[in-house]
């Protein structure tokens, strides 16, 4: 699979050191099926070359973007558990009010935005 974002790329716009480096490309990879997800696969079916300059921008910030919230909370995210009690202190998980879940793919409002500025995520019948 050949990235839309480089390792190089991630880390001159992220400022490093939020995912280990031996993770990075993995993280980016996971990244970027999310974006695909969450764009209904029009990226990879059009080609990430024949998209404009401003949504290629775009779709590399938002995978950016969702790779760091990814190593931050996917962990969490993936957990099959909404909460759990120990010695009487309890936990709980409310990730529906706060994430979006487009195609099974979970991400923030902000990176969604993202994504819809680009025109990737529309619906609509053109």
């Amino acid at each position: 699979m050949r990235l839309y974002v480089s390792t190089e790329e991630f880390l001159s716009s992220s400022g490093g050191g939020i995912i280990a480096e031996g993770d990075i490309f993995k993280s980016l990879t996971d990244a970027q099926l999310d974006v695909d997800a969450l764009t209904f696969s029009r990226i990879s079916a059009k080609g990430f070359h024949s998209l404009s300059r401003a949504q290629q921008e775009l779709v590399r910030q938002a995978i950016c973007a969702q790779a760091v919230f990814r190593s931050e909370y996917g962990e969490m995210l993936d957990s099959p558990l909404s909460s759990y009690g120990i010695n009487g202190v309890n936990m709980g998980f409310d990730t529906g009010s706060r994430l979006i879940t487009q195609n099974g793919v979970k991400t923030l409002p902000r990176i969604y935005a993202i994504l819809q500025r680009s025109g990737l995520t529309y619906r609509g019948i053109r």
